[in-house]
């Protein structure tokens, strides 16, 4: 994860609620569930906040220069898929400024930003 060299427990513990985050989510959606960068910055928070103190601080001491998103706009599949671990870094330090937190995932979860999901047959 993030060039740290490491694969330790707390590391793995923290992919694992990043996965149950996206079941989660899955699992709450009936007809309508949120795309797939907003499902990615859902999770890129629970794990970062899943971590212990010491290697969530290494993390983002790595990626040190990096800012947070400034917007939903920035917040993207292509960004997600160009760099997992920095999208993790910007969606942890978007979440934390103000006015953004669980507000902002609440938002993220609501049909308006959200994508359809076919009907069962």
């Amino acid at each position: 994860m993030g060039g740290l060299g490491i694969m330790d427990l707390d590391l793995w513990r923290s992919y694992v609620v990043h996965e149950l985050t996206h079941a989660a989510i899955h699992a709450s959606c009936e007809r309508v569930c949120p795309d797939r960068a907003a499902h990615e910055y859902i999770a890129a928070v629970a794990q970062m906040s899943a971590m212990p103190v010491s290697l969530r601080e290494a993390i983002m001491r790595r990626y040190g220069q990096l800012a947070g998103f400034a917007g939903r706009d920035e917040i993207s599949e292509i960004y997600y898929a160009l760099s997992p671990s920095k999208f993790m870094v910007k969606s942890y330090r978007h979440y934390l400024m103000p006015g953004n937190g669980s507000s902002f995932i609440r938002a993220l979860l609501e049909p308006a930003s959200a994508v359809r999901v076919p009907a069962s047959k």
